[in-house]
């Protein structure tokens, strides 16, 4: 056996097998998608971050992100978006004085054995405090804001193993993992002494795994690509039904995979565009 896969492919994979199968074997999306603002707004977010890293132009890298202001959005428009890389900007200056960025955006491959090749995309690494840390920036426009619940769900979640493993193989160290969350808000009036408009919140958790929370990352991983490799070569995928009505392919799965609604409704893309980006 031999696969590369992510984190991404592979949570997929344990959402839901059918699913995985349709977003990356086929390459299949909704021929009807309209432009998802939220995940836009992240990717621009993120490729500002790296321009300021590099001492390119921001307002240039968001753009070529974003694209054409969208009719009727007050969130992720270009000066929402340069301002909210500034205040992150800010944030880390004021938190991590010193800190030299390593890289930013860097795409690392792992060997876990069994002929399994676990890409890593960092979005960045800096030096600080004698330590080198992975830094993960995640983007959220949700009501509640940065609060324990936002935090919480990344205690255990891989991709903080993964990224802490990545670090180590290629720094022979980690210190731990920096993720720093950006909550964008629009308020149509003012609210507690805050004007109305708006309104960027950036905040930071820390979090570590131990050398043996590693290796059990490395076997389940393992152990879920063996699954997946079985599925691969029997061409048979099972499907988790529980979330059919959150998914972008529920319109085929309820028809059994139904030539015509496939050509009507989908199209092929490249669903491994985002590792080369």
């Amino acid at each position: 056996m031999s696969m590369k896969i992510d984190h991404s492919q592979l949570s997929t994979y344990q959402q839901c097998p059918e699913k995985y199968c349709l977003s990356y074997e086929k390459q299949l999306t909704r021929a009807d998608d309209q432009v998802n603002m939220p995940m836009l707004g992240g990717k621009a977010i993120h490729a500002g971050i790296a321009s300021h890293a590099k001492k390119q132009s921001v307002p240039d890298a968001i753009k070529a992100v974003l694209g054409q202001p969208q009719a009727g959005e007050r969130l992720y428009t270009l000066p929402n978006l340069i301002k909210a890389v500034r205040e992150y900007a800010d944030y880390m200056s004021l938190n991590f004085p010193g800190a030299e960025m390593l890289q930013t955006e860097k795409l690392h491959e792992m060997d876990l054995g069994d002929g399994i090749t676990f890409e890593v995309k960092k979005d960045a690494v800096m030096r600080w405090n004698g330590g080198v840390y992975p830094v993960e920036i995640k983007t959220t426009a949700r009501s509640a804001g940065l609060d324990q619940t936002f935090w919480k769900r990344w205690e255990y979640d891989e991709q903080v193993a993964a990224q802490i493993a990545s670090c180590i193989k290629e720094y022979e160290e980690c210190a731990g993992l920096i993720l720093v969350g950006i909550r964008l808000a629009y308020r149509q009036r003012a609210y507690r002494g805050e004007p109305a408009g708006f309104h960027v919140e950036v905040s930071h958790q820390e979090y570590n795994r131990t050398s043996e929370q590693l290796v059990d990352w490395m076997v389940n991983v393992r152990g879920w690509v063996k699954k997946l490799a079985e599925d691969k070569r029997s061409a048979t995928w099972g499907r988790h039904k529980s979330l059919c009505g959150w998914c972008d392919f529920d319109d085929l799965c309820k028809t059994c995979g139904d030539g015509e609604v496939m050509r009507t409704l989908y199209k092929q893309h490249d669903a491994y565009k985002y590792l080369k980006e």
